[in-house]
């Protein structure tokens, strides 16, 4: 409950704020549910604190596809 993660569009446009969760049996994993629909790469924006260290950090996801070219059949 001390992480937050913000997920800014390829346009910088649209954010959206996500909560964050540990993963299960995988400490010091966190993940947040989402599906990206719009093509290009989002930054992801994580602030908070681990412990009594705070930090702010940006990361950006691979090129995003399509999701015509992700659906099946």
């Amino acid at each position: 409950q001390t992480l937050f993660l913000e997920l800014i569009a390829p346009d910088g446009a649209a954010r959206r704020e996500l909560p964050l969760r540990a993963r299960h049996g995988q400490p010091g994993y966190y993940t947040a549910d989402v599906l990206l629909t719009q093509p290009g790469v989002y930054t992801l924006r994580v602030w908070g604190h681990i412990f009594d260290v705070e930090f702010e950090a940006e990361f950006h996801t691979h090129d995003v596809a399509p999701l015509a070219q992700l659906r099946f059949p």
